[in-house]
């Protein structure tokens, strides 16, 4: 009875620290240095998930480790830079005309729904345009601050190749140095649960890049073969939209839409059936391989999981959903396998 009441005891403590921790944690972040230090971290350990895999063919292929991983984050630069001179200055001109668009979009909601009666008098035709009006200029500010916010912090930003290279070829030391912290006991269940998340996370987020890419580019082809206007901030949308299982797809699919039904109701139709068949692709030969081989998680635990990450932290919050997901479930069944 003794030894139940302590184990409760014991497991109500390391619940408590936890809450505690992650409250101080949160409190930590409000200073700058400290976020700007945890930004770096997070996206640093991002693109190295994202290299690992491409990073593992190249050592069993007989190269160093320094060697592959130099390669792997200079070829990474010099396709970032290729994308912001190539793409940044046209996404910039499309950002400027979103007010043209929202206009223009208000107009053909006016012509088509203003003679609904039930939307008038509830109404709720003025706030969708309100919401419309919204959305977009807190979208196109939104990138314009985060532009500004690269350039303020560039020194920062600049030191996350440095750490993304160190991440890659001393990740085992790290691990080594992060199980001192642990009684010798639980060192090898601890290293088996980090062993599991790590393959499982490199391989989610290289694919969840991957899909993101393809269906940008596939949409970007559709845009300007069908010669809908601002193709390249559309298509970087819904590629970016495309992350976020099953809303993703749709959200990413209205504004494309709707652009195009400004045009013509065919333009529209045509349009909206080359989304659905990219969708079809992507929803019945890429997604599943990315949600069911590396995930393995119920629909409906992706779908709240969505949920609770957008209402707490928002867009990002939708984005990291799923990968914490995994992580809560690789630790509860590699704890109930290897102790239970």
């Amino acid at each position: 009875m003794n030894d139940k009441i302590s184990k409760i005891i014991g497991i109500t403590i390391r619940i408590l620290a936890f809450i505690i921790s992650a409250f101080i944690f949160i409190l930590l972040l409000k200073i700058p240095l400290v976020n700007s230090f945890v930004k770096v971290i997070i996206i640093s350990m991002f693109i190295s998930y994202a290299l690992k895999p491409l990073y593992f063919k190249m050592i069993k292929g007989g190269m160093k480790k320094s060697f592959s991983a130099a390669i792997l984050i200079l070829s990474l630069l010099s396709l970032c830079c290729a994308i912001i001179i190539l793409l940044v200055p046209n996404l910039i001109r499309e950002l400027g005309s979103i007010d043209k668009i929202l206009s223009s979009l208000s107009q053909f909601i006016n012509t088509k729904f203003s003679n609904i009666k039930l939307l008038k008098e509830n109404y709720i035709f003025d706030n969708i345009l309100k919401k419309l009006y919204d959305f977009g200029n807190s979208f196109s500010d939104g990138i314009i601050f985060y532009v500004m916010n690269i350039g303020q912090n560039l020194v920062v930003y600049c030191i996350i190749p440095i750490v993304t290279y160190y991440f890659l070829v001393d990740g085992n030391k790290i691990l080594e140095k992060f199980l001192f912290l642990f009684s010798v006991g639980k060192r090898k269940v601890i290293r088996n649960v980090l062993e599991h998340i790590d393959i499982l996370l490199s391989k989610y987020i290289l694919s969840q890049v991957v899909l993101s890419v393809v269906i940008c580019i596939l949409t970007l082809i559709i845009l300007i073969i069908g010669k809908i206007s601002n193709p390249i901030l559309l298509s970087v949308l819904n590629g970016i939209l495309n992350i976020i299982p099953y809303f993703g797809p749709l959200l990413g699919a209205i504004p494309i839409c709707m652009v195009a039904f400004l045009i013509s109701n065919e333009r529209g139709i045509i349009i909206t059936i080359l989304l659905i068949i990219i969708q079809q692709i992507e929803g019945d030969i890429i997604s599943p391989k990315i949600i069911g081989e590396y995930v393995d998680l119920h629909p409906l635990a992706v779908i709240v999981l969505l949920i609770l990450g957008g209402e707490i932290c928002g867009f990002m919050g939708m984005i990291i959903a799923v990968p914490v997901g995994v992580i809560i479930k690789v630790v509860y069944n590699d704890i109930n396998y290897y102790l239970y």
